[in-house]
């Protein structure tokens, strides 16, 4: 008989193992929970898809105290597992990336069953489908689904050297990895995809914009054919564009060299897939080109390709050309979104093609008369700043003249007046008066000179031929050379611009003569033929280099000046000259009509 006291003890000494065991396996469930919530934070921030694998493989092997493994994801277009990562303690056994169709395989098994496997290779042999594997290089493999939202997006594989049992325990674990794992693969392939189409999107917005801003074919086209390579991934891209006949006139390439497109013994000429695409309405979307009925072959030259995505570019039931695309960087088959992807930008190519033809219908005189307006706008600040520097310059050097000249004799004459005032002998008055009508005559004298430099009165009054008479002959008096002037022809007076022009060009081509050319005779010829008034004035001077003149602002703006006269009347202005050999000025002036009634004296 035993008392209360005993049976307690008893019911305690039972409870220790099994309280024991509770204690294990809530330790076990706490490493389990650390080691995942450790996977699920450090995957948590992760975007990228292929750094979301390899941290996740990485964990996993950690974890599981395997020795090598990869990441198998599935891939809707290929249909078939693609590897994204593989890493571990010699991973040559899952360097070579196979697919792995549904049910094909280990990994296939895995993804069909949603099952952990557990895999002993030397007794699994040719199921694994992996050489390294069954080879011997390891002795267990795992096979554990990667779950997303009870879907299962893909496979971790991970391989020891060891043999190991899937216990409970391993198989919870392994799980939960497979839990967390392909939740954070899920969401970065759905952060890229949404990234893609984004990007996508945007390309597409880029390429309506591009279209609505380009006016010139070839350019269009060109971007549009780059836009369609880069938004789907090709390696290769092509715009052709149909004539009337249906024949390609126009045919645009993105992604091939120019020295490999100069390899290619000819363009297309609308057979195999490109014809089909022509003649019909519909995208054509193929994984192998050679295996499609209507494939006709590449010419010689022409690069290799596998898949092919083509589609017509329509616009009011009229075929006008096609977008087609070749060969996806990574490999896989064009998919429907970069079928639909280009069958949008097509409608855009459309639009273009179409706008771009009318507007090339009325280009060239549009560009003509845009290029004039261009033209005479330069020609107009051109004008203007030459016009704002001659203004300067004659200022400068009528304040220097008025400084020089004027001033100085009227000061001298002011100063003489001051000590006049202090003498009181007849004799001397008359003396002093009589140097005070030089100095006053030569200031008048001055004065005058600078008026008819600014406006010759004679040249209004009398005309052209009469004021440069006058203009050449105080010129050789003031200077002290030889000036000969001569006409032919010119009977009439010329429209006014004309003479004003013709006058200046002179005025200036003397002007240089007497400033910088050492010269002792100068010539001024004027003949009128027709309607063409030819002005050469010509001088023996020393001569210089033109181009080197005309860069220099003192001397060149007065040659830029009548160059610019000329051009004002529709003339032009020649220049000869070089060191030691004299100088030449020659102008044709149009002259539009003669002045009726306007004889010259």
């Amino acid at each position: 008989m035993t008392d209360g006291r005993g049976s307690s003890t008893c019911s305690d000494m039972m409870a220790e193992p099994e309280i024991a065991s509770l204690q294990r396996e809530l330790a076990r469930r706490t490493r389990q929970v650390a080691a995942l919530s450790r996977v699920a934070q450090a995957l948590a921030g992760a975007l990228d898809l292929h750094t979301a694998a390899s941290a996740g493989l990485g964990y996993a092997l950690d974890i599981t105290e395997m020795d090598a493994g990869e990441i198998l994801l599935w891939d809707p277009a290929r249909e078939a597992l693609v590897q994204v990562a593989h890493a571990g303690t010699g991973p040559e056994a899952f360097a070579e990336q196979r697919l792995f169709r549904r049910g094909e395989g280990i990994p296939g098994r895995t993804l069909e069953t949603g099952q952990v496997l557990a895999v002993d290779v030397v007794a699994a042999g040719e199921l694994l489908a992996r050489r390294g594997l069954a080879a011997g290089a390891f002795r267990t493999v795992f096979s554990v689904p990667l779950r997303a939202e009870e879907r299962v997006i893909g496979v971790l594989l991970v391989a020891g050297r060891r043999a190991r049992h899937l216990d409970a325990e391993t198989e919870e674990l392994l799980r939960g990895l497979g839990g967390q794992i392909g939740l954070a693969l899920d969401r970065a392939r759905a952060y890229e995809r949404e990234h893609a189409l984004r990007r996508r999107l945007e390309a597409l917005n880029a390429a309506s914009l591009a279209i609505a801003a380009e006016l010139s074919l070839p350019a269009l086209l060109q971007r549009i054919t780059d836009i369609a390579r880069d938004l789907t991934g090709a390696r290769y891209a092509a715009l052709g564009v149909a004539g009337d006949d249906g024949r390609l006139v126009e045919f645009i390439t993105s992604g091939i060299s120019a020295e490999a497109r100069a390899r290619i013994s000819h363009l297309p000429e609308g057979r195999g897939l490109l014809g089909l695409i022509l003649r019909g309405s519909e995208p054509v979307r193929v994984a192998n080109i050679a295996d499609h009925p209507a494939s006709y072959g590449f010419p010689p030259g022409h690069p290799s390709m596998t898949s092919f995505l083509g589609v017509p570019i329509v616009l009011r039931g009229r075929n006008l050309g096609n977008i087609y695309l070749t060969d996806k960087n990574g490999g896989e088959p064009f998919s429907d979104e970069d079928e639909q992807l280009l069958v949008q930008l097509a409608a855009h190519a459309a639009v273009a093609i179409e706008n771009a033809r009318l507007y090339g219908q009325t280009s060239e005189s549009l560009q003509q008369t845009v290029a004039e307006l261009r033209a005479a706008n330069a020609q107009l600040a051109h004008l203007s700043s030459l016009a704002i520097g001659a203004q300067e310059e004659e200022r400068r050097r009528l304040a220097r003249e008025l400084h020089d000249g004027t001033a100085q004799e009227l000061a001298t004459l002011l100063v003489r007046l001051r000590v006049l005032e202090r003498t009181e002998e007849p004799h001397e008055l008359r003396l002093r008066l009589g140097e005070f009508r030089e100095v006053i005559a030569r200031a008048l004298d001055d004065v005058r000179r600078m008026a008819l430099d600014l406006r010759p009165t004679m040249l209004d009054d009398l005309g052209l031929v009469p004021a440069l008479e006058a203009h050449t002959r105080d010129m050789a008096r003031r200077w002290g050379i030889t000036v000969r002037f001569e006409t032919q022809g010119l009977d009439r007076r010329l429209p006014n611009q004309t003479e004003l022009v013709a006058y200046r060009i002179v005025q200036e081509a003397l002007s240089n003569i007497f400033k910088h050319s050492q010269a002792t005779e100068a010539t001024v010829t004027l003949i009128l033929r027709g309607r063409e008034l030819r002005i050469t004035v010509r001088d023996n001077g020393r001569g210089f280099d033109v181009g080197r003149t005309l860069a220099s602002r003192e001397r060149g703006l007065g040659l830029f000046g009548m160059q610019e006269r000329a051009a004002l009347v529709g003339g032009h202005l020649e220049l000869a000259s070089a060191p030691g050999a004299g100088t030449r000025v020659t102008a044709s002036l149009p002259v539009r009509e003669l002045a009726e009634g306007r004889e010259t004296p």
